[in-house]
């Protein structure tokens, strides 16, 4: 299983972060009546073998409110969509219910001893559609009507992470440190990830199992980082790993500052490069025709050195100028997200002490506006 799953088993496998994630995305009358105060997360090597090589399994029994009524909530993490995850998850359910049955784990009724309901939960965190159904009795061929009545019917709770609006878990975020989490996996930009990052840490240090919850989330963290930043060429050494999120701000605006100083001096270079190139064609073309002009060899000499001269030092600034304007676009990126083209347009006709002066403003500002 991929880090990234690994690091969601960690966090899940706290109460608190599982009522988080229940009570703010399973929108059904019956969360309401659950007490999850009584979460107790059943061993999985106890339930069966075969299930425990499912290292991304989890399990938690729940009472419903002022009964011994219980509730069973079956989690499995996907990174891939999976057609026949129906079919997984029916086995699971069947293995977790012979469990029940052998632990006298069963509701009392008047009509004998029953099963208590069970929710078999996928979240689902890849970015590619998925666009199979959740029902299991959908991979069974259907040859008659007659027959399929006596087909197995069940269906999982699917949540796709990236099919979650952006406004929902911003609104959602200060009550529920779930949805922030969620809004760093949206993140595609390092400054944005850096900023909700700080955000999630904030509201983590403030629950009731922060001594537990910060190592596992920062776990996930660790992954979530690393693969945006190495899919962007960033040397995988030069990122610090975290066992927990307790010093992000420091190593995080360390990492930042070298991969801006990596990409600044990358941009000022070939800025430089073309500068320079475009300045000497164009002194070599304005001493050529001043020389012709006046005639004489001594002229055109002159005027090839004046014009070579004039144009290095254009091809200079120029390339000055280009490689802070690459810096300032790269940092406004990360700041504010994705930009206009008439605003990148406004930031290309920048001099460089504007440049200058709009880089000292990009920390401070909180709208893109106040850098112009």
């Amino acid at each position: 299983m991929p880090n990234h799953d690994a690091g969601f088993k960690k966090i899940f496998s706290q109460p608190e972060a599982i009522e988080k994630l229940i009570r703010g995305f399973v929108s059904h009358e019956w969360v309401e009546k659950i007490d999850f105060s009584t979460l107790r997360l059943l061993p999985t090597e106890k339930i069966s073998n075969r299930l425990d090589k499912r290292f991304h399994d989890i399990v938690w029994r729940v009472n419903v409110a002022h009964s011994e009524m219980l509730v069973c909530l079956m989690m499995e993490f996907q990174s891939t969509p999976n057609r026949y995850m129906p079919q997984r998850m029916m086995t699971y359910v069947g293995l977790l219910m012979e469990h029940l049955r052998e632990t006298k784990q069963m509701i009392d009724t008047d009509s004998g001893k029953l099963f208590p309901p069970i929710l078999p939960f996928v979240l689902y965190s890849g970015q590619q559609p998925w666009n199979y159904s959740c029902e299991v009795s959908d991979l069974i061929y259907e040859m008659d009507p007659a027959l399929s009545r006596f087909s197995p019917r069940m269906e999982f709770f699917l949540l796709q992470m990236k099919d979650l609006q952006e406004e929902d878990l911003a609104e959602m975020s200060p009550e529920n440190f779930v949805a922030a989490l969620f809004r760093v996996e949206h993140a595609r930009t390092e400054g944005v990830i850096l900023e909700r990052a700080i955000e999630l840490h904030a509201l983590v240090r403030q629950a009731p199992t922060a001594e537990t919850l910060l190592p596992a989330i920062g776990a996930w963290f660790d992954g979530v980082f690393r693969t945006t930043l190495t899919s962007r060429g960033v040397d995988a050494a030069r990122i610090p790993r975290f066992e927990n999120l307790e010093g992000e701000q420091t190593m995080l605006a360390e990492t930042l500052g070298y991969i801006l100083d990596e990409r600044h001096e990358k941009g000022l270079q070939e800025g430089l490069q073309k500068g320079e190139a475009r300045g000497i064609a164009k002194g070599r073309e304005e001493g050529r025709e001043e020389g012709e002009a006046r005639g004489i060899a001594k002229g055109r000499e002159e005027g090839r050195e004046e014009g070579r001269e004039e144009g290095r030092e254009e091809g200079r600034e120029e390339g000055l100028r280009l490689g802070a304007l690459s810096s300032l676009l790269k940092l406004v990126e990360m700041k504010f997200g994705a930009i206009e083209d008439a605003d990148k347009e406004r930031l290309a006709q920048f001099a460089r002490d504007q440049i200058t002066h709009a880089l000292s403003r990009i920390l401070t500002a909180t709208t893109l506006e106040e850098i112009f």
